[in-house]
């Protein structure tokens, strides 16, 4: 695959993001919301690329994926309303669905459409098959990529940009134990054990734990990102227990040569 091959496909994502645009000014915010954060995560999946000397194929190859992983996602909203899978469904499968019902892929060879699917596909899951697959490869390149858009959107002083606690979870006091033992013993806390903003922001501290290269951690202590969440919970001593051992997570796995 190579640059002449991606472009077609971005032209088409673009055309595709623009069918969702509205005159419902919700709809429409929440379009250019992922548009523009699917723009950002292809200049990240481009740098990771980079840092892995990754050769012209695989670099295409994994700006393809970043640049539909959350194609699912304006077809979501626009119909439901959230982006919330639960409530919903969720937008990885969608996603695939949309890739092979439109063809937009067709022009690739057959064992390239796949490797695209498949990454889509892991790109939101708990977990991602335990492999050495180029699908699973692109599938980590990919959440990598993700979530440092994301934690830059949790850490941003631009209240338009911000990603801010949900409602639904209350306010910042609150620490549930349950969060902080789970991240202590190495895991990413799990959605369904959310119960206050407080464990929100823990849950996506913890994603530290399911990150996967040393290109990911250089950047988030380069962008200070663990020190930016945890200013916005209350400082309690479990609290500065986890950021003690994911900052330590951070540094071994930064100095690590990927």
């Amino acid at each position: 695959m190579t640059e002449a091959d991606i472009r077609p496909l971005r032209r088409w994502f673009k055309e595709y993001v623009q069918s969702f645009y509205s005159t419902d000014t919700d709809i429409q915010a929440h379009v250019r919301l992922k548009e523009e954060h699917t723009a950002r995560v292809c200049d990240r999946m481009v740098e990771l690329s980079t840092a892995l000397r990754l050769n012209e194929e695989q670099r295409t190859l994994a700006e393809s994926v970043a640049l539909f992983h959350d194609v699912g996602r304006f077809q979501q909203y626009t119909q439901y309303r959230t982006f919330n899978d639960f409530r919903s469904e969720d937008h990885a499968c969608l996603g695939v669905r949309i890739l092979r019902q439109t063809g937009v892929l067709s022009t690739l060879p057959q064992s390239q459409q796949e490797l695209v699917q498949k990454a889509v596909r892991y790109h939101n899951g708990r977990d991602v098959p335990e492999d050495s697959s180029e699908a699973v490869y692109l599938a980590r390149m990919i959440r990598d990529a993700d979530k440092i858009d994301i934690l830059a959107m949790i850490t941003s002083e631009d209240e338009l940009f911000r990603i801010l606690p949900s409602p639904e979870f209350g306010g910042m006091a609150k620490v549930s134990p349950g969060t902080v033992e789970f991240i202590l013993q190495g895991k990413v806390a799990r959605f369904e054990h959310i119960r206050t903003a407080a464990d929100q922001m823990l849950f996506r501290m913890s994603w530290l734990l399911d990150m996967n290269f040393a290109w990911t951690f250089q950047t988030v202590h380069e962008q200070g990102y663990l020190e930016k969440m945890a200013a916005q919970l209350p400082q309690t001593d479990s609290v500065r227990r986890v950021v003690e051992y994911l900052s330590e997570y951070r540094d071994r796995r930064a100095a690590e040569v990927s």
